[in-house]
């Protein structure tokens, strides 16, 4: 006879549930990572320290794909601020993204340069880009990015705000604009080691049924123009954090700070954009950047003309780029 108030517990098959024993595997290995590169960084310094009389022999570099979301973010983790843990969830799907990134490199490494390092003492930057490849029409190089994403994050890359330049031909998105930015400073820097980059793509991959889009980022006038303007954001952000400074946020994105970056807890601003109470209003290029772009367009035109991957424009044609 069951007693009055008694709750009983009549999950017998309980003890051979497997999922707690991987969560905590999981979370576990992550603290201990953290763990292992704070203990790995306090070792080197007093090596430094212990031979040149320093603590850290080292330039304070910015990885292009932190530096793409927002470089307050980047001064957060620099600083030695402690960032939020992951959630399972998150460390899942991180592995998950990472498995995806590993297998594409593996297969496409006989065309191109897979993981290549990319440095630039010049804009204190460093990270690894994707896939490097030289297209073998037109002889020019292209820089390579691919993105894991959920069935919904798949269904926001579509073709709105896609290049004027762009919009004749089919099957091609826009970017994020995070994205774009970690494509053009990838593209900037191969092109400061002297290769004629002409092209950065950004390849989303749905990590539930594996349908690919694909966005180009286009390197004219106005990439150019942006990459320096955003270079020189980065070197500011350098010079704050080299005093104890936290950078400017320079998000452009408010899920980036909702959903994110690991810092939220502590940017004020972060939390008042993500809520959606600040708008920005898209600054507009000079307009030299505008008819420099247009030139390099109709250049581009012919460059594929001759190549014969597009057929002789005709008078009545309607041109490939509008204003």
């Amino acid at each position: 006879m069951k007693e009055k108030g008694r709750v009983e517990n009549q999950e017998v098959y309980k003890a051979y549930l497997l999922a707690p024993l991987i969560k905590t595997a999981v979370l576990s290995d992550q603290d201990s990572f953290r763990e292992y590169r704070e203990k790995a960084a306090q070792k080197k310094g007093e090596i430094y320290n212990s031979i040149w009389g320093v603590t850290d022999g080292t330039e304070i570099t910015i990885p292009p794909s932190i530096a793409a979301n927002c470089l307050r973010w980047w001064g957060y983790q620099e600083l030695g601020y402690k960032p939020a843990p992951r959630t399972f969830e998150q460390e899942m799907n991180l592995m998950i993204g990472s498995s995806a990134h590993f297998s594409l490199s593996r297969k496409l490494k006989e065309f191109g340069l897979s993981e290549q390092n990319v440095i630039s003492e010049e804009a204190g930057m460093a990270g690894r880009l994707d896939f490097f490849f030289k297209n073998p029409k037109t002889g020019e190089w292209q820089v390579a990015d691919f993105k894991t994403t959920s069935s919904f994050g798949f269904r926001q890359i579509t073709r709105e705000g896609l290049d004027p330049e762009l919009k004749n031909t089919k099957n091609i998105y826009s970017p994020s604009n995070e994205a774009k930015r970690q494509v053009f400073l990838y593209m900037w820097a191969k092109r400061q080691e002297g290769f004629n980059v002409s092209m950065g793509n950004v390849i989303y991959i749905n990590k539930d049924n594996g349908q690919v889009k694909e966005a180009l980022v286009l390197w004219n006038a106005k990439t150019e123009y942006d990459v320096n303007t955003y270079l020189g954001e980065m070197l500011k952000a350098q010079g704050k954090v080299r005093n104890g400074e936290l950078p400017d946020p320079t998000v452009k994105s408010p899920h980036i700070c909702a959903s994110f970056c690991p810092y939220r807890g502590y940017c004020e601003y972060g939390q008042v954009y993500a809520a959606g109470k600040i708008k920005k209003e898209a600054k507009r290029r000079p307009a030299w950047v505008y008819k420099e772009a247009k030139k390099e367009a109709e250049q581009k035109r012919r460059q594929m003309e001759e190549l014969g991957v597009v057929q002789p424009r005709l008078i009545s044609d309607p041109p490939d780029f509008e204003k």
